[in-house]
C-alpha cells in the first residue's frame, strides 16, 4: 500500500505482489464496500488503520 496527498486529499494505493509468483484470486475478492469502515475511520482522523 502507497499513501500520499493531494489538494487535501489522502490517496491510497493497493497493490498485490506475491514473491512465490501466486495470482490474484478472484474468486475470494472483496468489493470497495468493505472499506467504508476504513474510510469514515480515516476521515475522522483515526490513522491506526493505515
Amino acid at each position: 500500500m502507497t499513501c500520499w496527498t493531494r489538494n487535501g486529499h489522502l490517496l491510497l494505493d493497493f497493490a498485490y505482489s506475491a514473491e512465490d509468483g501466486g495470482e490474484w484470486d478472484f474468486e475470494t475478492s472483496f468489493t470497495l464496500a468493505s472499506f467504508t469502515t476504513l474510510r469514515t475511520e480515516l476521515a475522522a482522523g483515526d490513522l491506526r488503520p493505515l
